[in-house]
């Protein structure tokens, strides 16, 4: 086998495997942790690790969010409190069955309810700065300060195996 039959090869399994990782998922996921403690069935954002324990699927919703608050502290310093989670697209709506007469209460995915990218909450006179939402499409987007950092990287991850896998097979 030459060294170009090998490349090509490892090139369609590489583009192979990049495609599975988005398509295979049929819900989105996120990365989900809680600002404290409390929540005895959330795990801390101050001990993420990125690990599977902090990955959930988000069947109602499409898209992930980080919310940074800063709390200012009586010596000057100021603690960041950050949670992640799936993006809370559900609105309850009324709808008449004309058959049965009746209103029937169901919930509905609000595609629409957030723009990507981050914003500056209303400050309600807490304390400190307002709160800080960021939402973004994409698996795992919410991991990090630059949110999306993952989808971007795995959609230049197939444009790239596609411009390897068409360099590959102009060689062959």
């Amino acid at each position: 086998m030459s060294q170009d039959q090998k490349m090509h090869g490892i090139l369609n399994l590489l583009l192979i495997c990049s495609y599975f990782v988005v398509v295979t998922c049929s819900n989105l996921w996120c990365f989900k942790c809680t600002a404290t403690r409390e929540d005895p069935n959330g795990l801390a954002c101050s001990e993420f690790d990125w690990s599977q324990n902090y990955q959930v699927e988000c069947p109602k919703s499409t898209m992930c969010r980080k919310k940074t608050s800063t709390i200012p502290l009586a010596n000057g310093q100021e603690i960041k409190s950050i949670e992640r989670d799936c993006a809370p697209q559900l609105q309850d709506v009324h709808k008449y069955d004309f058959a049965r007469r009746e209103w029937n209460l169901s919930q509905e995915v609000v595609e629409t309810a957030y723009s990507s990218g981050c914003t500056v909450g209303e400050n309600k006179g807490r304390p400190g700065p307002p709160t800080e939402y960021c939402y973004c499409y994409g698996h795992f987007c919410n991991q990090s300060n630059s949110i999306g950092k993952i989808g971007s990287s795995l959609i230049l991850l197939h444009i790239l195996g596609l411009i390897l896998c068409s360099w590959a097979h102009s060689k062959s």
